[in-house]
């Protein structure tokens, strides 16, 4: 008689945790619904994995890339991500309305205009890095009593100092942004219980802007893990009970999370396009 194996226990991002729509959740992890993905989530992965190029360069060599080498990294990451199996299926009205060859030419003129900034202004920051494995470190994190793991990807790993997120995005970060910050106290833990911890936490923001600044901010390793921890409890229990709970679409954080250009789900969402239809109930 054979036994069948145990089912796969769920893997979450910390970022979940402080999700301000469970329905996004739901439709994500428990239905399984694939995201669609838009123009900037495309420029995003790009602009990353040419800045994960450029410092696995460094690490391997102890050279830098040049510029010109970076442009053409950015353009070759830019079409392999627009043409790639995650590809652009999803455009905002004024994308539809400047056409497809337009909006992807302003695409990958931004994607490398932000992969250049990121080679010019925070790749020379970057120290301790001793390993290639030192970059986009897959972490898992197991919580007792939880019916999920944690699992992220550290973008930076400075060995004994810090780690480092790297966003992109339209504004500058807060000065107080990184306190309290989930996903950066998830890879603080994470570390500790790896036994390689870390003295600080650092976000660096490429802001998207017609000539983009990068702004980077850190703070000591948080050593109260009791925020992080008893949010894993609050989920556990949505997750156990089946209560994904959507956000107010006309509270005020939802008259702007509850909309085609935040919500991945906003087509299919009871909550999203879909409320506008009128139904009558017998």
């Amino acid at each position: 008689m054979t036994t069948a194996p145990p089912p796969k226990r769920l893997r979450i991002h910390p970022s979940i945790l402080t999700s301000l729509c469970w329905k996004a959740v739901e439709f994500r992890y428990v239905r399984k619904v694939r995201r669609p993905s838009s123009v900037d989530q495309t420029i995003g992965r790009a602009a990353h994995k040419t800045y994960r190029t450029d410092l696995a360069y460094t690490v391997g060599t102890k050279e830098r890339l040049a510029v010109s080498e970076i442009r053409d990294q950015a353009a070759d990451d830019f079409e392999h991500e627009w043409n790639g199996k995650d590809g652009v299926d999803l455009y905002l009205p004024e994308e539809r309305e400047a056409g497809l060859l337009r909006t992807k030419g302003r695409a990958k003129d931004a994607t490398i205009l932000y992969a250049e900034t990121a080679h010019r202004t925070l790749a020379p920051t970057i120290t301790g890095v001793r390993s290639v494995s030192d970059l986009e470190r897959r972490i898992d994190l197991r919580v007792a009593g939880a019916p999920f793991d944690l699992s992220g990807v550290i973008d930076v790993v400075e060995r004994g100092k810090r780690v480092r997120d790297t966003k992109t995005r339209k504004g500058k970060p807060k000065e107080n942004e990184l306190e309290g910050s989930i996903q950066l106290s998830f890879y603080s833990l994470a570390l500790e219980r790896y036994g390689e911890p870390v003295k600080e936490i650092g976000l660096d923001v490429i802001q998207k802007l017609v000539r983009p600044k990068t702004h980077s901010l850190f703070a000591p390793a948080p050593t109260d893990h009791r925020p992080l921890l008893e949010r894993i409890r609050v989920a556990s229990g949505i997750f156990e009970t089946g209560l994904f709970y959507p956000i107010d679409p006309n509270s005020q954080t939802g008259k702007w999370a509850c909309t085609e250009r935040f919500c991945d789900h906003f087509d299919i969402c009871p909550f999203g396009r879909a409320r506008r239809t009128s139904v009558t109930v017998i």
